[in-house]
Order: C-alpha cells, then structure tokens, then sequence
C-alpha cells in the first residue's frame, strides 16, 4: 500500500497532539510551571492542542514539503520523507510546552 502524503500528515497531526498532552502531563505531574490557574490550563489544553496541531504540524509539513522539493524536484516526489513528520513534530510539540505555560504563568 503506498503512502499519500496527506494520511501521512493526519498522523502528524495525531503525534503532534500527543506530544503536547504528554508535555503538558509532564508540567501538570512534576510542577514545572508554579501559579498556573484554571484559565491559564485551559487555554494550554483546548488552545494549545488545536494551535500545536497547526502551527507545528503544519511547520513541519511545509518544511519537509520544501526539503522534498530541493532533493526531488517535486514536493510530493516522496511522501517517505513527510514521515519525519511524524516523529518530529510530537517532539517539538513537548519541548514547547514549558514556554509556553511560562508566558501564560
């Protein structure tokens, strides 16, 4: 079965949801962010995983789409590389996390 690029980026989108509950059950857990208040969580559960979702995933899409392109020629040359996708952006969707509670906090 060939990979299309665009179930590829759904689990992205997945991942990336994923890695930002993870993060935000690793601030939440060991209290890495002191002060957050009920408003503060909030806008970190249902904002930050739509705006994660989104921002990161879409990012990385783009920038995978860009580097397919300079290697390939074609940016759907190789719907292999969007793959990246998938383990990349949960893991930046983490590590941003504890800024962005700090702003919020």
């Amino acid at each position: 079965m060939a990979l299309s690029i665009d179930d590829v980026n759904t689990k992205a989108s997945k991942a990336t949801m994923l890695g930002w509950a993870l993060g935000l059950a690793w601030i939440a857990y060991f209290n890495t962010v002191p002060g957050l208040s009920i408003l503060d969580w909030a806008i970190l559960i249902v904002a930050g995983l739509f705006g994660a979702s989104i921002v990161i995933g879409g990012g990385t899409a783009m920038l995978l789409a860009w580097f397919t392109k300079l290697s390939y020629g074609k940016s759907d040359a190789r719907p292999e590389l969007f793959a990246l996708g998938v383990v990349t952006s949960p893991i930046i969707a983490f590590f941003c996390v504890g800024p962005i509670a700090r702003l919020l906090g």
